[in-house]
């Protein structure tokens, strides 16, 4: 099989030298950097008597690509309400109709936030937590989780004065 791919910003189609196989399923990895391409058109050449010879296909980028993993920037407790904090992550360049999800230590099921780089998160502030994040652009494919981020439990000023001058006072 021969796997050729082309959008409007190339002159000609480019051959795909980058792929794997297992069997009947195959994988190809793009080397360009995808910037207001809304769509792309494939091409698979065969030379076997079993196989069509050639089938098009068009597709919109975004349902194709696998974006990277966002980097959470900032992991910032809000002074208004202990209880909520406030996440920062990286979004990706030149695409549009962005979904996140964000997963606070391990729950199971994830918070959706829509088309921001940011969201107020509500997390006990007496507990240690976790974030990660991932994207997706359109209904396309999700990317990986972004590295794991702690938050330390917000420790009282009261209880930490009481652990230091209770033993200061025993000792006089």
């Amino acid at each position: 099989y021969k796997l050729f791919y082309w959008h409007d910003d190339l002159e000609k189609g480019h051959q795909c030298r980058n792929f794997t196989s297992n069997g009947s399923v195959f994988q190809c990895s793009f080397e360009w950097n995808v910037v207001h391409v809304p769509v792309i058109a494939i091409s698979i050449l065969g030379d076997s008597g079993s196989i069509r010879p050639s089938c098009r296909l068009f597709y919109s980028i975004n349902s194709l690509v696998k974006l990277d993993p966002p980097v959470i920037t900032n992991v910032t407790r809000l002074s208004t309400k202990d209880s909520d904090v406030f996440l920062q992550w990286t979004k990706p360049d030149g695409f549009y109709d962005l979904k996140y999800e964000v997963k606070v230590d391990s729950e199971q099921k994830p918070k959706s936030i829509l088309n921001t780089g940011s969201a107020t998160i509500t997390a006990d502030p007496a507990k240690r937590h976790t974030f990660r994040v991932r994207v997706r652009s359109g209904n396309g494919h999700w990317s990986d989780w972004s590295n794991e981020v702690a938050l330390e439990r917000k420790t009282s000023t009261v209880l930490f004065l009481l652990f230091i001058l209770i033993p200061f006072c025993v000792a006089l």
